[in-house]
Formats: C-alpha cells, structure tokens, sequence
C-alpha cells in the first residue's frame, strides 16, 4: 500500500474473540503515517492529501492488520464526518471502492 495512516480501535476480534487492538491501514487525508483513534481530527498538509478537507459524511476504506492472536485480517469502513473519525464497521460489501481513491463522499 505504500504510505499510509493508521487507526488504532480496541476490538474483540471477529474470527478468535480475543481483546486486541485492531491496526487499520487507510488512505485519507494527509498520507504521512499518523496514527489516529476513534474521534480524532483527520490531518491536513499542503501536500500528500488524499480527499478534501470538510465533506460532511465521507466512508473510507480500511485494512486492518492481522489480528496477534489468530492472524485473521479484516477489511473495515471507517466513517468520517466533518473530518473527524466517528465509528467503524466491518466492511460488509456495501460500498464498493473500485476505481476510487479509497474512500466515498456519501
């Protein structure tokens, strides 16, 4: 994936049920390996930006690590709104982001 941020949510894990923190890779705002957590401001810089500063609902797609107990990797949705980081969802298959930047301004 190359340069990427890096959201860090404590989770149970879906396949083992072990407590962990999930590490999820996405692509939005400044691409500059930051590290957020759930309600963080998203950064932005003069250059490196993937998306727009201040999109009202914006759904990014998100890789989550292997999981340090069993392995298992998790692909998420990470909802921003306003350019903070709200919520999370296991990616179901609801948005597809085929021929996009990696994220959906919904």
């Amino acid at each position: 994936m190359g340069r990427y941020n890096t959201l860090l949510v404590e989770s149970i894990c879906t396949s083992c049920y072990s407590k962990t923190t999930l590490k999820i890779q996405f692509m939005y705002g400044e691409i500059w390996d930051h590290i957020y957590r759930l309600g963080d401001e998203i950064c932005w810089g003069q250059d490196n930006n993937v998306g727009k500063r201040g999109e009202e609902h914006v759904v990014v797609d998100g890789e989550a690590e292997e999981c340090d107990s069993c392995g298992e990797t998790v692909d998420y949705l990470i909802f921003v709104e306003d350019d903070v980081i709200k919520s999370i969802k296991q990616n179901g298959g609801e948005y597809h982001f085929f021929g996009t930047d990696g994220f959906i301004v919904i």
